[in-house]
């Protein structure tokens, strides 16, 4: 248990601890002790853990100092504070270890009520701790709920957006390439008309009139609203193979003789 008082209160502070532990279980809530760094003191209130402790008020007493010395140790000493000494006063309190409740954490001895008459509000002073922790989670649990709810909206939205352009793009592509073929049938009309005047003979099998049906089949590949005819782009080709070198290409053969050098030919002559 987390008790930090005198010898001469620690009874006292066994007693008070025990009344405020009684009534915790008897209202239905748990109680936990640990034993690490330093002694801690558990309740569990509405799902809330509430870390306590029982400690004993200390006061400051000025502690007696008898006079020596001379004139000039009293000039030394002058304006000195006086030793100050830390007594146990007796009075007990029961504090809650958190930081950040606004709710009240400390009840202690007072003139016209002792610790232990007050272990109900003290319960109850847990309790409503416990229920604005628990409020206070539903809260932030339900603002984060909400903000992953806008990503997720925002998310399905980004996707959407997306979506939507790549339609629109698609739609262009195929707006301009019905507009290119459009185009050009209307230039192999005019060529057809153009080579009927000059004396071209446009039936198939002439070079002109097959290359008015050429023509007339890149149209059509243009065109989306139109099965594209086959070409020969169509066509994909496999990479070449790749030589695959070796070592033993790069060595002479066995009867290639290095020459001699030539200052040695012209030592020699």
């Amino acid at each position: 248990m987390d008790i930090r008082v005198s010898r001469a209160s620690l009874d006292r502070a066994i007693r008070v601890i025990a009344g405020l532990v009684a009534l915790i279980e008897r209202e239905g809530f748990s109680l936990s002790v640990g034993n690490g760094h330093r002694e801690q003191t558990t309740a569990t209130v509405y799902g809330q853990t509430i870390k306590f402790g029982l400690v004993e008020q200390v006061e400051r007493v000025e502690a007696s100092v008898p006079r020596s010395g001379g004139l000039v140790d009293g000039v030394l000493k002058y304006g000195a504070q006086p030793p100050v000494a830390r007594e146990p006063s007796g009075k007990l309190l029961i504090e809650v270890w958190d930081l950040w409740s606004s709710h009240k954490k400390r009840w202690k001895d007072g003139k016209t009520a002792q610790l232990e008459d007050l272990i109900p509000k003290v319960l109850g002073g847990f309790i409503r701790i416990a229920l604005h922790r628990r409020a206070e989670e539903e809260r932030r649990s339900a603002e984060a709920r909400e903000r992953q709810k806008k990503v997720e909206e925002r998310d399905r939205l980004l996707t959407a957006i997306k979506a939507e352009k790549a339609r629109v793009r698609a739609l262009r592509h195929l707006a301009a390439d019905w507009f290119r073929a459009e185009h050009l049938r209307s230039f192999i009309a005019a060529a057809c008309h153009a080579g009927s005047q000059h004396g071209q003979t446009t039936e198939p099998g002439t070079p002109f009139g097959d290359w008015l049906t050429w023509a007339a089949n890149q149209a059509d590949r243009l065109d989306p609203l139109k099965e594209s005819p086959e070409s020969i782009i169509d066509c994909k080709l496999e990479p070449p193979d790749e030589p695959t070198w070796s070592y033993s290409y790069l060595r002479p053969p066995a009867s290639f003789r290095f020459p001699k050098p030539i200052w040695r030919i012209q030592k020699g002559g």
